[in-house]
């Protein structure tokens, strides 16, 4: 007898056998003993997870001598007829090869004949989405009220290419991935029954690669056989499918722990002669950084790692030399980088950028931190009494911090004791006459228009702690303005905070302050522009000017 692989070999043949679709076998189990069961099927999942394997175990449960029955015998003629595909009543049908309409039409009229032998004629059309739309419509009628004989399955991995017409008239089964925790149980049985010596952890690279097919896996078990002679490795695997040992991604994460970029580069050198696929080796670095994520929240989430048990132990090992602040930032530059990697002409590149960074992670600071050390800068910056410069500076040094109030003479003093106000005149200190324009730029970022129109003053008078400001006999709009307590309290407010203490202020008209605004009428007057007093008023608040 020649050889069979592993894939027919151990092909499922009850209901029992299949593994990792019980949400699936139980349903028709119980149709089948509730003599329930529909005229037509859609199976659909992804390739080698058992859809075809199942569509002929229901067919040999309806057709077996002692059924219909959940546990067909498969030892009458008609379950071994369907084992070896030589069954007259089960027809299996490759939708890719047979997409015409007039292949449909053929089938349609045969459904018309009685089985040969069993209760139903069975057709099995696999990768049924293949079929044409106008096949697909001329199979609608038939599969909506086919004979009381026949049953159909159909079977697809893209569910969502067939038409809806005829899902609708279907009972469909979604078949989901198997965990590799069930592929390694089976590749265990297997290579104990064919006399296999093979590493635990090879077990888990094989189930892996598998991706959830079962097929797969066993035929990645089958390659390996004539590979290696005695006790197959878990490095074994990695050489043969060009995957990446799993003892190199905790060799990365080593270095990463031990901030040594040298290393991780020297390691990326040493896949990249060995001949491995980096965009493989970068997958592998990203599940390698997940698991280590869901063993940092919790330990016992070991069941979501597909990691043999000494590996969890090494991952758990690993994960305490990372918060988990770092272990998502070091994921986002992982797939960051990934996906930089589709992009770029060298895809090594990426990879060494990013592993470089992995080992400044100590450096780096989050925005929860950032925030927190903003925080208390501002909170030590609003401690300290200061005064904001035209461009934004704050003198809190000791060559631009404000200068203290002029000394007062004795009789002063004793005014101030005795709450009298003594209008002595005091010459206006140079250095409070050389910080009033800054002043006047901090109470502007308060408040333009009450900066403008006090810019349009003067410093008369400093009566102990009592400012008299004074502005042009025309300028009763300014004074009435500034005299409104909203804008007085802000003036008081900000020269109180400029002197570190309590000062009061005045606003007065004198014939000592020149009027501007008379004086930009002559301006204009010598350039021959008309006045206009929206203009002016205009240009007044805003500093603007006229340009032609």
């Amino acid at each position: 007898m020649s050889y069979l692989v592993f894939a027919r070999k151990w092909r499922p043949q009850t209901f029992e056998e299949v593994i990792g679709q019980d949400h699936i076998t139980i349903t028709l189990k119980n149709a089948i003993t509730s003599g329930r069961t529909a005229h037509a099927y859609l199976f659909t999942g992804p390739r080698g997870i058992g859809k075809t394997s199942t569509a002929r175990i229901f067919a040999k449960a309806l057709n077996c001598v002692k059924g219909p029955t959940a546990t067909p015998c498969n030892k009458c003629t008609s379950c071994k007829e369907i084992t070896n595909f030589t069954s007259l009543d089960v027809l299996e049908i490759d939708g890719a090869s047979n997409t015409s309409v007039e292949q449909i039409r053929d089938l349609r009229e045969n459904v018309k004949l009685s089985p040969s032998s069993g209760r139903f004629k069975i057709y099995i059309i696999d990768e049924v989405h293949m079929l044409s739309k106008s096949a697909f419509n001329a199979l609608l009628k038939t599969l909506e009220e086919p004979p009381a004989h026949v049953k159909f399955i159909f079977a697809t991995t893209q569910a969502h290419k067939v038409l809806p017409t005829i899902i609708s008239r279907c009972q469909r089964f979604d078949f989901k991935r198997i965990p590799i925790q069930d592929i390694v149980s089976k590749l265990k049985k297997i290579a104990g029954a064919e006399k296999i010596e093979i590493e635990e952890a090879a077990f888990f690279n094989i189930a892996s690669a598998g991706d959830g097919s079962m097929r797969d896996a066993e035929s990645i078990l089958d390659q390996l056989i004539p590979y290696k002679k005695g006790k197959i490795a878990s490095g074994d695997v990695a050489s043969l499918l060009g995957m990446v040992d799993s003892e190199v991604y905790f060799g990365f994460t080593e270095d990463i722990i031990r901030k040594d970029a040298g290393a991780v580069l020297e390691l990326i050198n040493r896949v990249i002669l060995d001949g491995k696929d980096l965009y493989q080796f970068m997958a592998g670095l990203i599940r390698h950084f997940r698991n280590l994520i869901i063993l940092k929240a919790s330990k016992d989430l070991t069941s979501l790692v597909s990691q043999t048990p000494d590996n969890i132990k090494k991952l758990i090992k690993a994960s305490e030399n990372f918060t988990q602040q770092d272990l998502l930032y070091s994921f986002s530059i992982l797939v960051a980088a990934h996906e930089m990697m589709r992009r770029s002409s060298d895809i090594r590149i990426p990879l060494e950028v990013a592993a470089v960074k992995l080992t400044h992670l100590s450096q780096l600071k989050s925005l929860p931190q950032i925030l927190d050390e903003l925080k208390s800068l501002n909170l030590k910056e609003n401690s300290q009494d200061h005064f904001e410069q035209p461009q934004g500076r704050i003198l809190n040094d000791k060559k631009t911090s404000p200068p203290p109030m002029p000394k007062l003479k004795k009789s002063e003093e004793q005014a101030k004791n005795s709450d009298q106000v003594e209008t002595s005149k005091l010459d206006i200190p140079q250095e409070i006459s050389s910080q009033w324009p800054a002043f006047l730029e901090g109470v502007k970022n308060e408040s333009l228009l009450t900066g403008l129109y006090l810019s349009e003053g003067k410093i008369l008078e400093i009566e102990s702690n009592h400012f008299i400001i004074g502005f042009h006999n025309e300028g009763n709009f300014h004074v009435d303005y500034l005299q409104k307590k909203e804008n007085k309290d802000l003036v008081e407010k900000k020269l109180s905070k400029f002197f570190d203490k309590k000062i009061k202020v005045s606003f007065v008209k004198s014939k000592e302050i020149p009027n501007k605004t008379s004086q930009a009428e002559k301006d204009r007057a010598d350039k021959e522009e008309p006045a206009n007093p929206i203009v002016d008023s205009a240009l007044k608040i805003f500093g603007g000017r006229i340009v032609k």
